[in-house]
């Protein structure tokens, strides 16, 4: 399973790289690919999640986080809803940022206890603070977010690839 969320962990900074150098076409999302690749990349996110939720036996806030990345990643999907999500999308991408950062934080702080020979958690820790600042900036100030919407994606994607890897390689032999 290490193995696949590497992988899952690349795929993200990939599709965040895409984003970065089209930011325009990220927020538009008219027949852009790598808005498709991130609603596959948040299915695929949503089930490891779960995947990962039911091996450890843990229901809480992570599963809770991966149901809804399957359901937003979903709703892309469905004919029309594009330009509808698009004129949701910043409030949806704040809330988003929120709970991936309150997420990667209670993560952090689960790796601090698990693994304590690694100072890696203070990493993902400050990844954490970050994606709560951002998404409580972008509830403040909608307008500029709408211009840097695209950036901000790709921002969210990369930050969240590297998370994912630094979990993955820090999580202990025996999972």
């Amino acid at each position: 399973m290490t193995i696949l969320t590497i992988i899952l962990g690349v795929l993200m900074i990939l599709s965040g790289v895409s984003c970065f150098f089209s930011p325009v076409m990220t927020w538009a999302g008219v027949e852009y690919t790598a808005l498709t690749i991130t609603a596959i990349l948040m299915i695929v996110y949503g089930i490891i999640g779960i995947i990962n939720a039911v091996s450890d036996k843990e229901y809480g806030v992570n599963m809770l986080f991966a149901v809804l990345s399957i359901i937003g990643g979903a709703v892309m999907f469905i004919p029309g809803m594009r330009m509808a999500v698009g004129g949701i999308a910043l409030y949806v991408a704040a809330v988003w940022f929120i709970l991936k950062g309150f997420t990667t934080i209670f993560m952090s702080l689960n790796m601090r206890r698990i693994v304590k020979d690694s100072n890696m958690w203070i990493w993902s820790l400050i990844i954490g603070i970050i994606g709560v600042l951002l998404g409580i900036y972008c509830f403040i100030n909608p307008l500029v977010q709408a211009a840097a919407f695209g950036l901000l994606i790709s921002f969210f994607l990369i930050e969240t690839g590297v998370d994912i890897i630094i979990m993955a390689s820090s999580s202990s032999p025996e999972k």
